[in-house]
């Protein structure tokens, strides 16, 4: 398949650029990307009034809790513990597949073509993401010291390394390596899951110090920052990723310099936690932007999410007329506000991250995700710059159909059809009957 726009993103360095060119694909991988000597006959597709773009890569997610969406104040002490513990220890296989899908389903109406998922059941999150034609890199949630996956932990560590297959691979689905937090996860279990990630060669996806008790735990038990306890156990001797990374000392930021930071800032914020973003960029360390999960962001449109994150830097400029260093700080963190530099942490960063494949970007050797724009639709007219419109427009609406894995999932100017097929269908149906009997239960 040979496909002709006069608009595409293309990756380039950190940032993203827009370029007319001639993408061809072959079975599930982009095989040339040609941007010069362009023959449009040569085109079995010529793509008019469009925007082609790479779909996004969500570096965090857990697409089951979509189930609890809508019931969470923000006022918890521990929302993880408080609420979603509690809820998680009653979920059975068959619940985390249907809510999975339904958010599948919602991250592909949004242009997201892959996600770093990380939950119990991890076969269970798999077969959701492959049988809605969505892409995931799955860590089943492992957990031995607290937390509703301490009876699953033999059950999940098979699951890893099963996931790591090739018959689950040419569906789309990879594997990695999901220890739940640092103080749900004693030191050993951590240096298994070192072991097992540099055995199956696949990342760590965890979460790190995201909350007052997980840092004041870790101090109390280990004299160590949740950081520098992982540090100290081996855990930053390869790029791993790791989710929040709220409360760090300095040096922790030094510490993380090596590794990868997935950023949910909506999330974040509903909670009054956000993450430092700006420390994150002076002191160089590698983040991407993700939205978590439905029951604390409320959405799986990671395009709104980065057009959220380009405010970011503006908070920690000062209100006060008199103060001159507002408009040198806006210079040193322009790339924060930078269309290009935020498209980059949504697609083809956060589709660099695991070895054994490259997606979210349009170049030769990457999974063939992609997004077909309409510059015509309101959201988007007159579509004169497509990166800005990706970083900061309401692009959603303007979908006109997409493609995972070189195949598209709807014909021409109907993508939101996703949500009209029989197994949609079925899976809400039963998705809303496993909801009512679990909101009785709790």
């Amino acid at each position: 398949m040979k496909i002709y726009c006069d608009s595409v993103v293309l990756p380039t360095g950190r940032q993203v650029v827009e370029s007319p060119a001639l993408v061809t694909i072959k079975d599930a991988t982009i095989t040339s990307v040609q941007t010069s000597d362009l023959d449009m006959a040569d085109a079995d597709i010529h793509l008019r009034d469009a925007i082609l773009a790479p779909a996004l890569v969500n570096s965090h997610t857990h697409l089951a809790l979509h189930s609890l969406r809508g019931l969470t104040s923000g006022q918890e002490a521990n929302m993880v513990e408080d609420i979603f513990f509690k809820v998680e220890s009653k979920l059975s296989n068959d619940d985390i597949y249907t809510f999975a899908a339904i958010g599948a389903y919602e991250a592909l109406l949004s242009g997201t073509g892959l996600v770093w998922d990380h939950y119990y059941a991890g076969e269970s999150v798999a077969r959701a993401i492959a049988d809605t034609k969505l892409c995931g890199v799955v860590a089943p949630t492992l957990q031995d010291v607290s937390g509703p996956g301490v009876t699953s932990l033999e059950k999940q560590l098979q699951a890893t390394e099963s996931l790591n297959a090739e018959t689950w691979q040419s569906n789309g689905i990879w594997s990695a390596v999901g220890p739940h937090a640092t103080d749900t996860v004693s030191d050993e279990l951590w240096k298994t899951c070192t072991y097992i990630s540099d055995s199956l060669n696949v990342p760590i996806h965890a979460h790190l110090s995201q909350s007052r008790e997980e840092w004041h735990r870790s101090l109390s038990a280990y004299q160590k920052t949740p950081t520098r306890r992982m540090a100290d156990l081996g855990c930053f001797s390869r790029k791993n990723l790791w989710a929040h990374a709220i409360y760090l000392s300095a040096e922790d930021y030094r510490l993380l310099e090596s590794q990868t930071i997935a950023y949910c800032l909506l999330s974040q914020s509903q909670f009054a936690e956000p993450a430092n973003i700006v420390a994150y960029e002076n002191q160089g360390i590698d983040w991407t932007i993700a939205t978590d999960c439905a029951a604390s962001n409320d959405s799986m449109n990671l395009q709104r999410e980065i057009s959220s994150v380009s405010t970011v830097a503006a908070h920690h400029l000062s209100n006060d007329p008199e103060d001159t260093s507002r408009e040198s700080a806006r210079k040193n963190n322009a790339s924060i506000w930078s269309p290009e530099y935020l498209v980059s942490r949504a697609s083809h960063l956060p589709g660099a991250l695991h070895p054994q494949f490259l997606a979210g970007a349009i170049t030769p050797g990457a999974i063939a995700n992609l997004v077909v724009y309409d510059k015509n639709h309101p959201a988007l007219w007159p579509g004169e710059n497509a990166v800005r419109a990706l970083a900061y427009s309401n692009a959603a609406p303007a979908i006109r159909r997409m493609m995972t894995m070189g195949q598209w999932l709807t014909e021409d100017f109907n993508h939101s059809s996703i949500c009209k097929s029989d197994h949609y269908a079925q899976t809400v149906h039963e998705a809303s009957k496993r909801y009512q009997s679990l909101r009785k239960s709790i």
